[in-house]
């Protein structure tokens, strides 16, 4: 659980990471281990941990971020 516990500390410390700036902050190196950072944002928005935005591509990478609060009255 350690890498989805740094990927959800950098989402938290700034919302908007792509998955090349996680991999770079995590393991200290642009495409460092990117395969293992893009695996587990992908089951993180399958859990609701994260949203993802974005198309996914070169000119639009997948950015992640916090869900919105639910606010119940």
């Amino acid at each position: 659980m350690a890498i989805e516990d740094d990927i959800l500390h950098e989402v938290r410390r700034k919302a908007g990471r792509t998955e090349d700036e996680l991999a770079a902050l995590i393991f200290g190196r642009e495409n460092a281990y990117q395969q293992r950072v893009n695996s587990t944002c992908r089951r993180l928005v399958q859990e609701g941990k994260v949203i993802r935005k974005g198309k996914g591509g070169a000119s639009d990478p997948y950015t992640y971020h916090l869900p919105p609060i639910e606010r119940r009255f």
